[in-house]
């Protein structure tokens, strides 16, 4: 787990540095940003074999915001 962690975080701010070089717009690195983050933390939550549903997430931020 810990060369999991080593390795996204790595990998991580190797794509911030690429993007960063290439001028994308800070919307498109706050998307990709929010989209890694959620994949790490289901990808924690795979490797501590913890009940984990994407659907009850979405859902919960549905019902907060009212929508």
């Amino acid at each position: 787990m810990i060369g999991f962690i080593i390795f996204f975080i790595l990998s991580f701010s190797f794509a911030i540095y690429l993007m960063r070089r290439m001028n994308k717009q800070a919307k498109e690195i706050v998307i990709f940003c929010a989209i890694a983050w959620i994949g790490f933390v289901l990808w924690i939550f795979i490797f501590l074999d913890r009940p984990v549903s994407p659907n009850l997430w979405i859902a919960w931020v549905i019902d907060k915001l009212g929508v």
